[in-house]
């Protein structure tokens, strides 16, 4: 009989995270494996003769708990089952290990693998998920030297889901069966099973006899898979590919002093400055920018340390823009060829300015066979592809060119990545642009080539942490912070898999999650092949917006999400295994189940066509779905590039003749999908049809004089007809552009699309009241007084004006103007005038974002505003106050946009009405915005509105999980559209959000309880912060007269406070004592020197304790120090309970900071609930009170007083009187 069962072996590096395999290794680490590996190999030698369970307990285990691994020798199970050994973390089984003696006849062998160790280890596994465990990860089966490595899923999807092995296992656990528990039976039928049906096994191989030499020479490229097989992150699944995604703050550190720039941080934001060197002018890339600048002069005083020229700045983001997209168009020819000759990032093949300059201009933006490549300076790099993409196509805003810049020196930054050839950082003085060179050579951008030196090993920069070096670039100008990977993800997901349910409803599918429609799609598409183009058509007119784009992110995980969803339904035309997003990228895995890699192909074959299909596929995501705006034109700069090299990531070759010449497919032009403007002020009603502006202007006609009317009906007619064919123009001409290969050609229907767009805005701008009021008054004014009169105005330029606008207008052709009474003009029909004509100019010169034309892909066929499904962002955190001191017109303005919006607020609310007029009826919303949209006063009319109307979905507290690196914001996710239901949901760890484990967050009535300040309890806080470095020269080391213990909120626990180590001003003092000063007030000191409850100010739990003698308190810190009677040891049970933390973190979300510190100040310490006060509990309040006194002497022993603590917060709820159902929410209990 043959053999059925097929073990599939596949690659190490396929078989491991990609991003984990490529994650550096630190030399230290890699040291210590060897160590324990070629000990495990020596020992193993030793005792190779030993039985089986002698070496899995002196060598397998040791093995791994040497590699900090958590191991059980003969883990029980239920029968009499024991697992050679299993590795645990957190007591559940992680990996299950199944050991046999070297040259083992029962051992699995690649040749030969339905054998009894695989047939125990199937019986392992059941056993396990049996008992409800589902936290294995890996299925190891070795006979200590050959590792075959199996994933769980494996065992999951081919045995323990496969009705034969289920039915043998339930036959084999029946007590009345045949099996009578033996084992032996077990294996017997499961190789009966494994020979008579089709099995195909995937995992992991490795063999340590492969890398076992004579001389002990272990090289690191042989080691790495091992190492990263054997490690925990691994193993255990430990490693979070969001670190790959982290900011790399040495690559960020130096790119920023290479460019000449760095953070300060001024009136609490970080913004980008230019850099000492820069203002000491010295050869950095923004200096030498800055001195080729027309307008710049030598003695500039605006070349200050905080200014930035934006010119410069502008220029500058273009610039390292485009070297950075070519530093990865270089990893990506190296990548698909495999070979690193074709690198052209080097001083070798670009030795000056003026040769970037060509490359930019006469490679990349000339196709292969124009004259311009064929130079002898630059022919050299002629086998470079033409991109076409309007990167290369130079922009207004580059009033010098790139040729133009000095060859300038500078320093190597002092803590460089650059290194020398044995291996030491770089030092001295080097041409910028060499350094450049060399700055970006040290580290990998993707080439996908191994090191076999470790020492040689570059740390990865891929797309995502460039988009957050991106962002930081825009110094967070406009109070944005950068959205890490998954919130981006889990917030597009969430909306867009509701989007596509909604929209295929809409045609008849009507489907509970995606797994159902990608069946009735199937159902539909073996009826009618046609089906198939139908639904590719309704998720291509899907219309995703971010209207404050910022780097792009959420477009970027749009872009991902929607290529996820065309592999979920069955509408990607490619031949793979496995499809999956992580960590912004898309991993593919081949049919063979490996990882799916691009080479340059000598002909048409699988990879080819699926690096075509998925490049075609972004394309027409990127041109159909995709739309962003922001007020930072750097911002849509930094939005385009980043899709640009999503892009680039799947581009593949047009040709496969030529090996001179790399013809890759050219990147379309996508930059009138992402535009530059305020978008949160558009004078246009969006709501405003054709037929509606045509009906407006026919009644004008209807009301006007025979004269006039004539003239109108003409223009009315023209207008009739140039109105259809301006919105099919742009149109058309948009998605002309978008595909134009030629540059020509691409201009010319940019010019067409744009010259369309701007018709229509100027046109239905009449609709507007400042033109109507103005058109109308200067009508009447000029028919009253005629020119004879006009020009009677002693101010010569209103008079100019007013005869400018009158001829613009053409009613000088169409007016029965007054042409012969002379008479003075009346100063209030004057002033009127005055006042219409500057509201009118006001009107025309403000810069607005006309929503209503920008994006002719969210028009219908007449031309009316239709909306995006989906508006998705993460708007800017600017309060108007901080706005008013750079704008003063600002609040102003956005007033009158916003009526409803009163007082102090921040504009991330206008973003959340904004949405709601651009949405389309059906459409979503998505944003990450602070808490302060749940409880602040400015948003309560909003939010009821919201509400009210079911616009708001689910919100979900994400602040617990340090969303945004070193902000000081509280953030939630707040989904909605159209019969949305209100629900609050948090959660605890990131992995939450993606496995979708939200917590449900109910909320108790406070209003019911009186509060501390109600009662009348006293409390102050400890250093105000302007006191704080003044007392520094007080602070001493020992105890002498009239001075007193110091202490901070990092010194104050539950009960107790410890001031033996006590960090202050970035000091660290032993038991620090402060001595009476005039810094310090009496009061303040008689404060300090009274009996107190302390209260911890940074915190993520209330933490209070009770001080008898006299204690001085820093910053931050808080105190009650008048009880009004009550035992303070009552008050201290009550602060340190569950139920006082709970009423902490629910009541004032909006004052709590990132990462789940507690916003602990006096006014909230004030307006904390008080029990009731009587005799009635006077008994609990007795028992709370020698409760504390235990728990404060137990602790001050050592003692674990859990407990105790725990009695105390049963005996809070009773003071407090709260239901079982109040007392189950605060338990976190269903």
């Amino acid at each position: 009989m043959s053999k059925k069962l097929e073990f599939i072996n596949i690659e190490n590096k396929d078989f491991i995270n990609q991003y984990f395999y490529r994650y550096k290794i630190l030399e230290n680490e890699f040291e210590n494996f060897k160590n324990i590996l070629i000990n495990y190999i020596k020992d193993m030698n030793k005792r190779e003769n030993k039985n089986e369970d002698s070496l899995v307990a002196n060598c397998l285990s040791p093995f791994f708990k040497k590699l900090n691994f958590e191991t059980h020798i003969k883990y029980k199970m239920k029968g009499k089952s024991e697992i050679d050994l299993a590795i645990l973390k957190d007591s559940d089984i992680q990996v299950i290990i199944e050991a046999k003696k070297p040259n083992d006849k029962d051992f699995f062998y690649a040749e030969n693998p339905n054998c009894k160790a695989l047939h125990e280890a199937i019986l392992y596994y059941f056993r396990i998920r049996e008992e409800s465990n589902s936290t294995i990860k890996y299925i190891i089966l070795t006979d200590f030297y050959k590792f075959y490595i199996f994933e769980a899923k494996e065992f999951e999807n081919g045995f323990y889901k496969n009705k034969d092995f289920e039915k043998l296992y339930k036959s084999f656990t029946n007590k009345n069966s045949i099996f009578d528990g033996r084992t032996e039976e077990f294996y017997l039928e499961a190789k009966k099973i494994l020979d008579l049906k089709n099995f195909a096994l995937k995992g992991a191989f490795i063999d340590l006899n492969e890398i076992i030499k004579t001389d002990a020479e272990y090289n690191f490229k042989d080691l790495k898979p091992y190492f990263k097989i054997f490690n925990r992150d691994f193993l255990l699944q430990e490693f979070n590919p969001n670190d790959a995604n982290q900011l790399n703050k040495g690559f960020y550190d130096e790119l920023l002093y290479l460019l000449g720039l760095c953070e300060k941080v001024i009136n609490g934001k970080t913004l980008i400055a230019p850099s000492k060197n820069s203002i000491d002018k010295d050869g950095t890339l923004y200096y030498n920018i800055l001195q080729h600048l027309p307008e710049y002069k030598i003695d500039k005083k605006e070349n200050s340390e905080n200014e930035i020229d934006e010119n410069a700045l502008e220029i500058l983001i273009i610039w390292i823009n485009r070297i950075l997209f070519l530093k990865l168009l270089e990893s990506s020819l190296i990548n698909f060829n495999d070979d690193k000759n074709l690198a052209f990032l080097n001083i070798d093949k670009i030795q000056n300015y003026n040769k970037l300059n060509e490359l930019f201009f006469k490679i990349l933006a000339k196709k292969s066979n124009d004259n311009d490549r064929k130079q002898n300076n630059i022919k050299d790099l002629a086998y470079l592809p033409y991109l076409n993409s309007s990167l290369f196509t130079r922009s207004n805003k580059e009033i010098i060119e790139i040729s133009q810049l000095s060859n300038l020196q500078l320093e190597y930054f002092k803590n460089t990545q650059i290194k020398d050839k044995s291996g030491k950082a770089k030092k001295g003085k080097e041409d910028w642009l060499k350094m450049i060179f060399e700055f970006l050579n040290s580290f990998d951008f993707g080439a996908n080539y191994d090191n076999e030196n470790l020492l040689a090993q570059k740390d990865l920069i891929n797309s995502s942490v460039l988009g957050l070096v991106f962002e930081k670039l825009n110094g967070y100008k406009e109070g944005s912070f950068y959205t890490p990977n998954f919130i981006t993800s889990y917030m597009c997901k969430e909306s867009l898999d509701r989007i596509v349910l909604q929209k295929f409803s809409e045609n008849g599918l009507n489907a509970e999650n995606l797994d159902i429609l990608q069946k009735q799609i199937l159902v539909n598409v073996n009826a009618d092949f046609n089906f198939r183009d139908k639904a590719i058509n309704i998720l291509e007119e899907i219309r995703i917006c971010d209207p404050a784009v910022g780097s792009g992110h959420f477009l970027v995980s749009a872009l991902n999400e929607m290529i996820y969803i065309y592999y979920k339904l069955g509408l990607i035309n490619i031949s793979v295994s496995d499809l999956k997003i992580e960590n912004d990228e898309i991993l593919i895995k081949d049919r063979e189940g490996g990882n799916f890699e691009y080479k340059r192909p000598k002909s048409q074959n699988d990879n080819h066509k699926i690096q075509m299909e998925i490049f075609n596929l972004k394309k027409s995501i990127i041109e159909n779905n995709l739309f962003g705006a922001d007020i930072n034109s750097n911002s849509c700069e930094i939005t385009k590039l980043r899709l640009w090299i999503e892009l680039l990531k799947n581009s593949y070759y047009l040709s496969f003749d030529s090996e001179n010449y790399h013809n890759l497919q050219t990147l379309p032009n996508i930059d009138i999908n992402i535009k530059c403007g305020n978008s949160l002020i558009s004078n246009i009603d969006f709501g405003i049809s054709k037929d509606n502006f045509l009906s407006n202007l026919k009644s004008r006609i209807d009301k006007a004089d025979m004269f006039e009317r004539e003239t109108l009906k003409k223009e009315f007619d023209d207008i009739k007809k140039e109105i259809p064919q301006r919105f099919e123009n742009a149109k058309v001409q948009s998605k002309i552009y978008k595909n134009a290969s030629d540059k020509t050609e691409a201009k010319k229907s940019k010019d067409i699309y744009e010259e369309s767009i701007l018709y229509l805005i100027k046109l239905f701008k009449r609709t507007c009241n400042e033109y109507i009021n103005f058109y109308q008054g200067l009508h009447d004014f000029f028919y009253n007084y005629g020119y004879i009169n006009i020009n009677n105005i002693s101010n010569e330029q209103i008079k100019s004006k007013l005869k400018n606008y009158i001829e613009y207008f053409k009613f000088h052709e169409f007016v029965s103007f007054e042409k012969n009474i002379i008479r003075e003009v009346k100063e209030k029909e004057l002033s009127k005038i005055k006042t219409l004509m500057q509201a009118y100019e006001d009107f025309e010169n403000k810069k607005t974002f006309e929503w209503r034309f920008e994006f002719p892909e969210v028009l219908d066929y007449e031309g009316n505003f239709k909306g995006f499904d989906l508006i998705i962002g993460n708007p800017p955190y600017i309060s108007t106050l901080d706005l008013s001191k750079s704008n003063t017109q600002a609040k102003d303005i956005y007033k009158k946009h916003y009526p409803n919006i009163n007082g102090l607020y921040d504009i991330y609310l206008l973003f959340i009405l904004l949405g709601l007029k651009i949405k389309s009826y059906n459409g979503c919303f998505a944003w990450i915005i602070p808490n302060k949209f749940l409880v602040a006063k400015y948003a309560k009319e909003t939010l009821d509105m919201f509400i009210k109307n079911n616009f708001l979905g689910d919100c979900i507290d994400v602040s617990n999980v340090n969303t945004f690196e070193n902000a000081s914001i509280y953030p939630i996710i707040v989904l909605g559209s159209k019969k949305s239901k209100f629900q609050k949901f948090y959660i605890e760890r990131q992995e939450d959000l993606s496995v979708g484990n939200l917590k449900q967050r109910e909320y108790i009535d406070w209003n019911r309880f009186k509060t501390f300040y109600d009662f009348g309890l006293k409390i102050q806080s400890g250093l105000a912060g302007f006191q704080a470095h003044s007392i520094i020269e007080f602070l001493i080391n020992e105890k002498i007269k009239n001075a007193i213990p110091f202490a901070v909120s990092g010194n104050i626990d539950r009960y107790l406070i410890n001031t033996d180590e006590v960090k202050y001003m970035k000091k660290v003092y032993k038991n620090p004592y402060i001595i009476p000063n005039n810094a310090i007030s009496n009061d303040k000191w008689n404060f300090w020197c009274s009996e107190k409850i302390v209260i911890a100010g940074m915190t993520k739990i209330l933490e209070a304790c009770y001080i008898k003698k006299p204690l001085a308190i820093g910053v931050g810190v808080y105190a009650i120090y008048d009880f009004k009677g009550l035992n303070p040891l009552l008050i201290l049970g009550v602060l340190n309970s569950k139920f006082m933390n709970y009423v902490f973190t629910n009541k004032f979300q909006d004052k709590h900071l990132a990462g789940g510190y507690l916003g602990i100040n006096k006014n909230n310490l004030e307006t904390l609930p008080i029990f009731e006060v009587n005799s009635k509990n006077k008994k609990l309040e007795d028992k709370i009170i020698n409760l504390v006194d235990r728990i404060i002497e137990g602790k001050k022993s050592g003692i674990d007083m859990r407990e105790l603590e725990e009695e105390v917060d049963r005996l809070v709820y009773k003071l407090y009187e709260l239901s079982e159902e109040e007392i189950k929410i605060i338990e976190g209990k269903d």
